[in-house]
């Protein structure tokens, strides 16, 4: 894909910048902006670990591949956080039903959950809100183009009434036929009633950032690096 021009307009840029991004998606999660809305925060979790692969041999088979090491951290956390006894869950489920393989390091934990033998960790923190996935990119599509681009978040800290990051998320996402307001992407990212999406919003966010920091050696135990809720 060609570059960005550097002579374009800023705000040029952070539109056509979104626009790629948002063009990107059925690449990472299988499904483009508008089917991010059926996606729950495990799916979305699972997509975005860099080292679970997810095969889809036709449309109605899904199943993923876990590496030894990323199966055997996922069953130990599964004792204590229900993120990852919910990822882990998931990824037997679908393996069972497509008969592919279950990760060595899931076999006990899963032989355990059959016999009822295992306990369900509590869930802590707030609860994903419907949609959470396409809002979740929304804003963070938004944040990034802030700080990518050095343009105020939202109009009220703009020049322009139309050059905000909030803005050049719409108008990428409208050329690719997704309609959504801007009011609706500056909520997601500033207004008081969305303070519990975006408490969850950013545990993913560090989910995913934490999971780089571990496989760099940045931070060598996954129970400070604060993965899961």
């Amino acid at each position: 894909m060609d570059e960005i021009p550097e002579s374009w307009p800023t705000m040029r840029k952070a539109i056509e910048f979104n626009r790629r991004g948002f063009a990107d998606l059925p690449k990472l999660f299988g499904c483009n902006l508008a089917g991010l809305k059926e996606l729950d925060w495990v799916e979305l979790a699972i997509a975005l670990h860099p080292r679970i692969e997810t095969l889809v041999p036709d449309e109605r088979r899904v199943y993923h591949k876990v590496p030894d090491d990323v199966a055997l951290f996922l069953a130990g956390a599964a004792q204590t956080h229900r993120d990852a006894y919910d990822m882990l869950v998931a990824i037997a489920q679908r393996n069972i039903v497509n008969s592919a393989p279950i990760p060595v390091d899931f076999q006990h934990v899963v032989f355990k959950i059959l016999e009822g033998d295992f306990p369900v960790p509590t869930k802590r923190g707030a609860r994903p809100s419907p949609e959470f996935a396409q809002k979740w990119v929304l804003r963070e599509s938004a944040l990034f183009t802030r700080d990518l681009f050095d343009l105020p978040l939202s109009r009220n800290e703009a020049k322009c009434d139309d050059e905000s990051a909030c803005d050049a998320v719409v108008i990428g996402a409208e050329q690719l036929g997704f309609a959504v307001k801007y009011n609706a992407v500056r909520d997601y990212c500033i207004h008081k009633d969305y303070a519990g999406f975006r408490e969850r919003a950013d545990h993913l966010t560090n989910f995913v950032k934490n999971l780089f920091l571990l496989q760099t050696g940045v931070i060598k135990d996954w129970r400070k690096g604060h993965l899961f809720l």
